[in-house]
């Protein structure tokens, strides 16, 4: 008796996904100030910002994950962001204070 196996292709056919799978995606932004905050990221207009405070590290740029929104069509998406400045640091009264007693005990000889 002899066997033999033999494997091929019949056909092959290409076609688009009609909507995209909801997978994480990681996203890089460069070009940011040190310390921006990421304040609107959307996927084809959908919010997919990640939950808390988003922000740039001291080289600009900011890396985290979203997840693709469900019933997406399997089409070329937008993805938007925008970025706020970080909010600068601000003296506090009491060092304002203490600076200006310091400078009332100072005195000239």
């Amino acid at each position: 008796m002899v066997s033999s196996d033999a494997v091929g292709t019949v056909s092959e056919t290409e076609q688009q996904a009609e909507f995209l799978r909801q997978i994480a995606v990681t996203f890089a932004i460069a070009g940011l100030g040190a310390g921006e905050i990421l304040d609107v990221l959307t996927f084809d207009g959908v919010d997919v910002k990640p939950a808390g405070v988003v922000a740039a590290d001291s080289n600009g740029e900011l890396t985290d994950d979203f997840v693709i929104p469900g019933e997406r069509h399997g089409r070329r998406q937008e993805v938007y962001a925008e970025g706020r400045a970080a909010p600068r640091p601000r003296r506090s009264s009491s060092a304002r204070h203490h600076r200006n007693r310091r400078d009332a005990y100072r005195h000239d000889d």
